[in-house]
């Protein structure tokens, strides 16, 4: 199985559906993930607990500590709702919180997008969050 930019693995199906607390699959560094328009991250999540402390879900940083590059992190938080956190090139900060409460052991569409000045989160089809 090949993902974006040359991740290859044979056990990426059991990362992403992992019981493991610290399963992670790692696509490396590229141009391509680093948006300066509008985009968004959809996903599956399900949870039937709260999270230990806020959980990355799909996150892109920086490593040289410049904060010269944009990064953005959905992260699952003790509360068992999403946020959506951004920072762009002029080290401005965006933050969307849900109200929907997801750890109740069913399948949720989220979805956090990023369109114009304004951040949101979406629980399955919804408008649940905006900075």
């Amino acid at each position: 199985m090949e993902v974006q930019n040359g991740l290859k693995s044979e056990n990426l199906d059991r990362h992403l559906n992992s019981t493991e607390q610290e399963a992670y699959v790692e696509i490396p560094d590229s141009d391509n993930f680093e948006f300066s328009g509008d985009f968004f991250i959809a996903l599956w999540l399900k949870s039937e607990m709260p999270a230990p402390g806020s959980l990355g879900i799909v996150t892109k940083g920086y490593h040289d500590k410049s904060n010269t590059k944009p990064w953005y992190l959905v992260y699952f938080v003790p509360a068992g709702t999403m946020d959506f956190y951004l920072r762009n090139e002029a080290n401005q900060n965006s933050r969307a919180k849900s109200k929907t409460v997801i750890n109740d052991r069913k399948w949720h569409h989220i979805v956090s997008m990023k369109a114009g000045n304004k951040v949101k989160v979406y629980i399955d089809g919804k408008e649940d969050g905006e900075n």
